[in-house]
Parts: C-alpha cells; structure tokens; sequence
C-alpha cells in the first residue's frame, strides 16, 4: 500500500512539472514577436466624376426691388397706387403737400426778379462810369467802385437763381413717381400724415414679372461656377425653368465661406417672387479628385491620412486632403494614382514599413442616383473570390 501511494505521488510531480514547463513554454512563445505578415485587405482609387452634379436651395427674386422714401417734408396729400397695383415708369404714386415750400418758392422768385432788376440798373450805371472816366471827368477810383457792385449784382443774381432752382427741385420732390415698370408690394403711408425726408417709406416696389433666382454655392463646388453655366430651377409647386449664371459675386464670403450667384430664367417662371426655390447644376471640374471609401481614412498626427501597401509589400502613410464627404466615399487630394494599393480599415498598431499580407477588394460601380445636395456615391465594396 505503501508503495503505490509514493508511486502515485511520484507520478503526480511527474506530471505537475511537465504542466508547468508546457505552459512555460507557451508563454515564451507567445512573448516572442510574431514573423508572419498582418493581413490586410485594400482597394484601387477611382476617378472622381469630371462633371458634379449639385443641388442647392435658392430664393426667387424679383430683378428690381426698392423701397420708395419721402425727399422733402411735408404731408400726404394723395396716394395712387395701393397693395399689388401694377404701375409704369414715370406714373405718380403719391402726391406731397407743403404750403411752406411754395411760400419760400414765391420769396425766392421775388428776390430773382429783383436782382435781375438790380443788375439792369448797375449796368447802366457802369457804362456811364466807363464813358466819363474815359473823358476825364471821374477818377480812376469811381470806375474801380462801380465795377465793385456791377460784380456785386452779378453774385446776387446768381445767388437767386439757385436758391429758385434748389426749391423748384424741392417742389418736385412733392411728387413720388415710380422708378421703373413693377407692382406696388407695400404702402406704408397714409393720407394727412406727416413724412420727413429720406426717413418716411412710402412704397416698396418690385418687377414681379422679372425674376431671378439667387442662391449660395459653397467653397468645395464654387471653382465650377462661371458666367454661362446653365442648370435649372424647380419650385414646391412643382413648376421648373431652366436658368443661366448671370452674375456670380467673384469672392467667397469669408465668414460663410459661400459663393453669391443670380441665375437668369431663359423660359417664363410663373412664380411668386419670394418663394422657395432647388436649382441643380452640372458643374465642371478644373481638376479631378480621387474616390476612396471612408473607411481608407485615417487621423494620424492631427492630419488625415490614408495607408497603402508598396511593391515591396510595406505599408505607408500618405498624407491627404480632403476634397468631398461623400457619406460612404470621399474624395481626396495627394500623392495616389489609381494604381495605389490604399488599405481599408488600416489597424492601429500597423506603423510605417510594417510588412502586411493584402488582399483586393473589388469595387463594383453603380449608376449614380439623382443627388439632392453634395452627391452620395453608389460604390459598393465585395471581396474578392
């Protein structure tokens, strides 16, 4: 009995050390770096499309559109044209009434006919001074004095004249007149009230009848925008033209980063000016970007940058810009070809020259759908068999 409790004891240690030295070599093997490349699967760079298609939202506009202010004092005597009246250029809207400015108006006519009165008369003395200075009979000094206030007169003439001319211009300003052809959009004044000049709206008046559709292109698709692109607009009433770039601002606007266009319907829009509007052009490239999936996109050392796999099967960053989010796709901007083995969902721990094992992803391209906004793209990722 004795002897077979030492022999299972013995047999037990046996085996407890050979446990113990397994599990220690297992763990040095599993310490020691491993040799065998990581697998990783990448995909080609695909040429992004040479024309964008955009769809961005745009107010309708008439061409003309001003508000009409009161140039002088005075009071409302009469109004002509009401809330949605359409008017002619030159039709008087209102008239003004200001007994003060016809007051002033007669004084300074009876101060212009009595200077010219008063010329008359200095003239004619002048001439005498000239003819007895000339004889002898008056000294130099006289014909000096008299021509004094024959200046003297001309000035006050003059003086008369614009005063008239000034408060003529002031009497005119009385009546508002309608700058072009459009229709009355407000009044904002009614009859016997007091208006102070350039202070006091009367009118707002705009073309309805010519329109234009502005809208705000941003940073990323603005390079494409010129005078003539065409595209077209469409409205929620479901009515479409098609329309032109007529003007374009030139810059960005720093803050929003935006470009300001005015397209120009080449068809009749019957649509009111002030509604909403979606305008979709074809925009061309200056300079076509590359097309990756989002998940090629890394962030290392705060820049954006995709890996790829070399000829010598090393992996390496290269830095990128980023042109477009596309939602899946992106665009971009760097030193890749379409030849560029790029590495989706690159591993964190994969550093620069770390050897890899690569495997294609196939990229298999559909028809795009109609965009609404910055396009979405429709590649579809499939691994390779």
């Amino acid at each position: 009995m004795k002897r077979l409790v030492a022999v299972v004891l013995v047999v037990g240690v046996a085996a407890g050390l050979v446990w113990r030295f397994a599990a220690h070599a297992e763990n040095e093997r599993r310490a020691q770096p491993s040799t065998a490349p990581q697998a990783v699967r990448f995909v080609y760079p695909v040429n992004g499309p040479e024309k964008v298609v955009v769809t961005l939202p745009g107010t309708v506009l008439p061409r003309q559109q001003v508000t009409l202010y009161a140039r002088t004092n005075g009071f409302l005597q009469k109004w002509n044209a009401d809330l949605g009246e359409p008017v002619k250029k030159g039709q008087v809207l209102a008239k003004l009434e200001a007994p003060e400015l016809a007051v002033q108006l007669a004084q300074a006519r009876t101060r212009l006919a009595q200077a010219e009165r008063t010329l008359v008369l200095v003239q004619q003395q002048h001439v005498r001074t000239e003819a007895l200075s000339k004889s002898g009979t008056l000294a130099q000094a006289d014909l000096d004095a008299s021509a004094l206030r024959l200046s003297s007169a001309q000035g006050e003439l003059a003086t008369a004249k614009d005063e008239v001319v000034r408060l003529s211009t002031l009497v005119g300003y009385l009546t508002v007149e309608a700058p072009f052809d459009g229709t009355i959009t407000r009044r904002m004044a009614e009859s016997g009230q007091l208006v102070s000049a350039e202070r006091t709206a009367l009118f707002e008046l705009a073309s309805t009848s010519d329109l234009v559709v502005e809208i705000e292109v941003p940073q990323w698709a603005a390079g494409g925008v010129s005078v003539g692109v065409v595209g077209r607009v469409e409205t929620r009433e479901g009515k479409s033209a098609p329309v032109v770039v007529e003007r374009t601002a030139g810059e960005l606007d720093p803050s929003l980063r935006i470009l300001r266009v005015r397209l120009a319907p080449t068809a009749p829009l019957a649509v009111t000016p002030g509604a909403y509007a979606r305008v979709r052009l074809e925009l061309p490239r200056t300079e076509v970007p590359l097309q990756l999936p989002g998940s090629t996109l890394t962030v290392r050392g705060g820049s954006p940058q995709v890996a790829t796999v070399g000829a010598d099967g090393a992996l390496h960053y290269v830095p990128v810009t980023m042109v477009r989010d596309l939602g899946r796709d992106i665009e971009v901007r760097g030193e890749l070809t379409p030849e560029t083995k790029v590495v989706t969902y690159p591993p964190a721990g994969l550093g620069e020259g770390d050897k890899v094992a690569a495997t294609e992803l196939k990229q298999e391209q559909k028809p795009p759908a109609a965009p609404a906004g910055p396009p979405k793209s429709e590649t579809k990722l499939e691994a390779k068999p």
